[in-house]
């Protein structure tokens, strides 16, 4: 059933793109000079083009999975679908409402007759929900500082290939350039969940060591030194 709907929603947008006239096309995109809010909920099922709707299901499908996946591996499939369905009805009304406050009526960059449709803003919108999977999951499994480490590499890769392909960068981009981005940004976050790792590693070995010591009855200084440095490593803060 969460394949169907999953799927469902992907069948949609191609149905909408193949069947429907292009007269009904036409009026179900948002028009900033006549706001209606049907038209800024149906504008996000409008593509221009086949590679247009190919590219935003593209996507849907990269972020949409993983993230379906994570959140059941993670035990909270309720939890998916609860922003799952938030974001698909709340996300063409607010991402509509943010780009006529800013670029029609504050900064003047479209006029009346300007459209806006497609369903890339739903798509970043499940990019978001993936992001809060990862980080709910590899804090589950491992710990918060190795679950906020990835995930900053996780982002931080996302941006530089945004930046990289914007064309505010006078830097021609290749498939190189997009695969050096993410090794670079993927090898910085997995050294520095590395580090983490080892850290609560030692913490958890010298706990075990001083309650081996202590079921045992010993009262050597050894034992005292390991209840300090239990008491040292609270103090800094590692989770154990």
């Amino acid at each position: 059933m969460d394949v169907v709907v999953i799927l469902g929603v992907a069948g949609a947008l191609i149905g909408v793109h193949v069947w429907l006239p292009n007269r009904l096309l036409s009026e179900f995109v948002f028009t900033y000079g006549e706001p209606s809010l049907v038209t800024a909920w149906t504008a996000a099922t409008i593509h221009d083009s086949t590679v247009h709707l190919t590219s935003n299901l593209v996507w849907y499908g990269v972020v949409i999975g993983p993230a379906y996946a994570l959140y059941t591996s993670w035990g909270r499939r309720r939890l998916f679908w609860l922003l799952y369905m938030s974001l698909l009805v709340a996300t063409p009304l607010s991402t509509i409402a943010v780009d006529y406050w800013l670029l029609y009526q504050r900064w003047g960059l479209v006029g009346p007759d300007s459209i806006a449709f497609g369903f890339s803003g739903v798509v970043s919108a499940f990019g978001g929900l993936l992001v809060v999977g990862l980080i709910g999951v590899i804090a589950a499994w491992y710990s918060w500082s190795i679950s906020i480490a990835t995930t900053v590499g996780f982002v931080a890769s996302g941006l530089c290939i945004a930046l990289a392909q914007s064309p505010l960068v006078a830097v021609p981009t290749s498939e190189i350039l997009t695969v050096g981005i993410v090794l670079v940004v993927g090898l910085g976050s997995f050294w520095c969940g590395r580090e983490s790792v080892l850290s609560v590693d030692g913490c958890r070995l010298i706990r075990m060591r001083f309650y081996s010591l202590v079921r045992a009855g010993s009262s050597s200084p050894r034992l005292w030194q390991g209840y300090s440095l239990l008491r040292l490593f609270r103090t800094v803060g590692f989770r154990m």
